[in-house]
């Protein structure tokens, strides 16, 4: 026999070995008949290449025993019911349980779509619009505007007074870029629901900034509320501001008699009116008046605070910055029947030698006063350990800029033996004869690791002063905490 002859029954041999091997590899379904198709299966030449990259027979025919090879199917368009069912103990009826998954919804879920808002107007209805309105194009912007309907929610007062608010609040921050000045004023000319919540936001925080306007307020103050009108919307504070050119006459116009609507005021505030103050006609009506601030007013004297502290006794907050004609006679009055007060500020900057320790001593007597300013007045070292002894563990924020009087015996024993332990904020700022910072420092160190660090507002030579004793004590705990180390490193290496 040749050698090709031989070639070829060897090659045949070869190839009914893999055909059964393929026969047997297959599923029980398609074994019959499938080696017979592989023996007779013309043998067709190729080139070294190509049957060096020809797929194996056995790998080609592989398939997994449990290899779905039916009819393809197809996914039914109708949903299923995830519903179980359980006999009811009591009547044996069948009651269908709802699945815990068509019960569960998402937050997206519960968003409404957009499109639920784009009919929000404030637009009066308009049924007639279109009968009115023949020759208006279908789709034009004008068309759409006559044919909206304000939404429901314009209609809630419930909602309206908390849109309101947030307007009342934006235009007492007075946030820059906000455009919320006035907006209350346009808000009050929607309609009649909207101008009665507008009209209570307007009317329980009056603020002027234009005489004009407040000299219109008064004389239209009587009909506002006459006859028990508006009853409900009786003013809470009173702000004038920059009213240079009004004096305390001028407040009697359009109010003959007292003013009966200011009994529920808690707060009035003059700011930078140096000739206004309130008329003694009304201090029997404002006794709730809880914050009185009168800064900068020249017509402030001793006069005026002793006819205001035999009503005012509810007084919890008194602004008397650069009121220079006041002395201690007035604080000592104010202090002695204001028992609630728990803010003084008296700083001036002329006219310091008419509040001495007499009024510091007083309001740490009969008050319980956490706020005090006696910046640029003639307080000494005496009248601060007196006040530090009554009420200095009330105190919380503490001025003394300028005060010349003061040296080293007051304020450094004062610190050292913790007089103010609940001080938060300190102004010392040109107290020349104050040098000894260091028991200020070691208080505000302590403070700080108890969490609740102390702010000291000072001037350039006082700050200086305490950065360099800050940095000499650090340096000197670290190198004590660098002898201990050694000591007892020591210690261990003898034992």
């Amino acid at each position: 026999m040749s050698n090709n002859a031989t070639h070829s029954i060897s090659k045949r041999s070869s190839d009914s070995v893999l055909g059964e091997a393929a026969h047997a590899l297959q599923p029980p379904h398609k074994r019959h008949g499938s080696l017979e198709r592989a023996l007779s299966a013309p043998q067709s030449r190729t080139n070294a290449h190509s049957r060096a990259r020809s797929v194996s027979p056995v790998r080609r025919n592989r398939k997994h025993p449990y290899q779905y090879t039916g009819a393809p199917i197809t996914p039914t368009k109708q949903p299923l019911s995830i519903h179980t069912k359980h006999i009811s103990i009591d009547n044996g009826l069948p009651s269908p349980i709802p699945s815990p998954q068509k019960q569960c919804t998402t937050a997206a879920d519960r968003l409404l779509p957009l499109a639920h808002f784009a009919d929000l107007s404030l637009r009066p209805a308009t049924p007639d619009a279109e009968t009115s309105r023949p020759a208006l194009r279908a789709g034009s912007p004008a068309r759409a505007a006559a044919t909206l309907t304000p939404h429901a929610v314009f209609a809630t007062p419930e909602i309206v007074n908390r849109i309101l608010g947030h307007l009342c609040a934006m235009e007492k921050g007075g946030a820059k870029g906000t455009g919320a000045r006035g907006t209350l004023h346009s808000c009050a000319l929607v309609n009649r629901l909207w101008n009665d919540v507008a009209m209570g936001y307007l009317l329980r925080d009056l603020s002027f900034t234009d005489s004009g306007k407040f000299v219109d307020y008064m004389l239209r103050s009587k009909t506002l509320y006459a006859q028990g009108r508006n009853a409900a919307l009786t003013p809470r504070s009173l702000s004038l501001h920059k009213l240079g050119n009004l004096r305390t006459q001028d407040l009697a116009v359009g109010m003959s008699a007292a003013p009966v609507h200011f009994r529920a005021l808690e707060a009035m505030q003059f700011y930078i009116c140096p000739n206004l103050l309130p008329p003694n006609a009304w201090f029997p009506q404002l006794a709730n008046l809880r914050k009185l601030a009168l800064p900068g007013n020249r017509q402030v004297d001793d006069k005026f605070m002793i006819e205001a502290s035999l009503h005012l006794t509810r007084l919890e907050h008194l602004d008397l910055r650069a009121c220079g004609s006041i002395s201690d006679v007035g604080v000592v009055s104010i202090a002695s029947r204001c028992r609630n007060l728990k803010l003084i500020n008296l700083g001036r900057h002329k006219n310091g030698q008419r509040i001495t320790d007499v009024s510091l001593v007083a309001l740490g007597k009969y008050t319980d006063v956490q706020t005090v300013g006696v910046a640029g007045c003639d307080v000494t070292d005496s009248g601060l350990w007196e006040f530090a002894k009554v009420n200095g563990a009330n105190v919380r924020r503490l001025s003394v800029n300028n005060c010349r009087l003061l040296t080293n015996m007051s304020l450094p024993y004062l610190f050292a033996y913790n007089y103010f332990p609940n001080l938060v904020v300190l102004e010392i700022r040109n107290v020349e004869q104050f040098t000894n910072v260091k028991p200020l420092v070691k208080f505000s160190m302590w403070r700080k690791a108890q969490g609740s660090p102390l702010l000291v507002e000072s001037c350039d030579r006082v700050s200086q002063l305490l950065r360099a004793e800050e940095d000499r004590l650090r340096k000197k705990r670290a190198l004590t905490s660098l002898r201990e180390m050694n000591q007892w490193v020591n210690a261990m290496d003898e034992a």
